[in-house]
């Protein structure tokens, strides 16, 4: 009897079991495990991209940066500012080492830590420290009053420059600018931090600026012969942005600004080029009020005088007669003639350009120390040519080296260059006598334009 009961509970006991627990059909119990798996995922994807925001908020927060800028930052700012402030902590640590500023304080000091009252919080009490500015960071917490007058001088001229310090890396790109640059580019240091300067330029410079500095080069294979660099690039206007302001100047070409560069050359690859930047001639400028230490010259593209102006006679001490019509290059030292040369064709390709410091001859031997600002501009008084160049010299020093000559024409010793207008018979005097013009750019005292309306 008992092995009946034993054998009918062994039938009955799969059925029973099959009834209480219904049969789940393959597709359902497929979707059941997909939708677990799925949950799962999901999970784990919103806690990793928890901790990425919370790994990338304390990271920002490392930046030495103020808080209105550092909350702006995305993902790929932040990581940009971060890699360039760790390579110029590299480059400049011994710099950065002193204590930021903040409106003027040396923060890290007792007196200002014993200012709690002014922070809500121990958050805001933090990030104090970084309103110093960009990279400005406190690695130390003695701050004495010379450290103090030197951050104070430091910020005080950063703020007063016409133009912006500028810091790029061995690939080209930015890591370091001061803040005016967002009055000449329209972008702000954050913006370039990070960014090859070449996706800013004309695309003729990039080429320009690749060679200039041995992009992609490494440091141990770079041997740095001549380590002061001048180059011009021309940047590009972004319609909305302040950068606009000063791209329909003398020279320019239309969207397109050019910005002078002088610095030096170092064979590494986190500090490959330190420079300042400026205008290479100031926006907007379609008149110059010319001051006693400056005088002003009409040329051809190849740098031949076709006007020069009473001034410039002053300075050189020779006769109109003599100057007009004779190549720049000749009253120039033969030591600058190939900077001269670089300059020449700076202007031709931008329109506008910047010279390093030459030496300018004397009639009467030596040289004056000059700049030169050359300008290209369109130009219908001439048959021959459409364009010229308009230079705007400022006079650096005063005649040196009487002693010495240098060329044929110092050896004409001119007092008076005004004798030069009742001798001469290549050029005109303009009205009122304020310059004095090549016959190839006047006709018997007259413009073409105004010989060729009178027939």
């Amino acid at each position: 009897m008992s092995e009946k009961i034993s054998f009918k509970h062994k039938n009955k006991a799969p059925a029973e079991r099959s009834a209480k627990v219904p049969k789940m059909d393959a597709e359902k119990r497929l979707f059941n495990a997909g939708e677990t798996d799925f949950g799962k995922m999901a999970y784990s994807e919103g806690n990793r991209r928890t901790k990425e925001k919370h790994a990338f908020i304390e990271l920002s927060s490392l930046v030495p940066l103020p808080p209105p800028i550092r909350d702006q930052l995305d993902k790929t700012a932040t990581l940009r500012s971060t890699i360039a402030f760790l390579k110029i902590r590299r480059l400049f640590g011994t710099f950065i080492s002193f204590p930021a500023l903040a409106n003027g304080q040396c923060v890290g000091t007792s007196s200002q830590n014993d200012q709690s009252g002014k922070f809500e919080s121990d958050e805001k009490r933090r990030h104090w420290p970084n309103h110093g500015g960009f990279y400005g960071m406190r690695t130390t917490t003695n701050c004495n009053q010379e450290q103090m007058m030197m951050h104070q001088f430091s910020y005080n001229l950063f703020q007063a420059m016409d133009g912006f310090v500028i810091v790029l890396d061995c690939e080209g790109k930015v890591i370091y600018t001061s803040e005016t640059v967002a009055v000449h580019l329209g972008l702000a240091q954050v913006e370039l931090a990070g960014i090859s300067l070449a996706e800013f330029v004309h695309p003729d410079d990039a080429t320009l600026l690749h060679n200039q500095l041995a992009l992609n080069l490494p440091a141990n294979a770079l041997l740095v012969l001549q380590p002061e660099l001048r180059f011009t690039l021309r940047f590009r206007c972004t319609p909305g942005r302040r950068a606009m302001m000063g791209c329909n100047g003398i020279g320019m070409q239309p969207g397109f600004k050019p910005i002078h560069f002088v610095g030096t050359l170092h064979a590494d690859d986190d500090g490959r080029f330190l420079g300042y930047g400026q205008p290479s001639v100031p926006y907007g400028l379609n008149e110059l009020r010319l001051c006693s230490s400056m005088f002003m010259f009409r040329a051809t593209p190849a740098l031949q005088l076709i006007f020069v102006d009473n001034r410039f006679t002053e300075v050189t001490e020779l006769m109109p007669t003599f100057l007009l019509n004779q190549s720049l290059f000749s009253l120039i030292h033969p030591a600058d003639v190939q900077q001269l040369s670089e300059v020449q064709q700076t202007a031709l390709r931008g329109g506008q350009a910047l010279s390093a410091f030459l030496r300018l001859l004397n009639g009467r031997g030596g040289w004056h120390w000059i700049q030169c600002r050359l300008c290209t501009t369109n130009t219908s008084r001439m048959p021959t040519l459409s364009k010229m160049v308009v230079g705007v010299c400022t006079l650096i020093s005063e005649a040196e080296q009487f002693d010495k000559v240098l060329d044929v024409l110092q050896m004409h010793n001119i007092n008076n260059t005004t004798n030069s207008l009742s001798s001469g018979t290549d050029c005109a005097a303009a009205g009122g006598v304020l310059g004095f013009y090549s016959n190839k750019f006047y006709v018997h005292g007259k413009t073409v334009d105004e010989e060729a309306q009178q027939h």
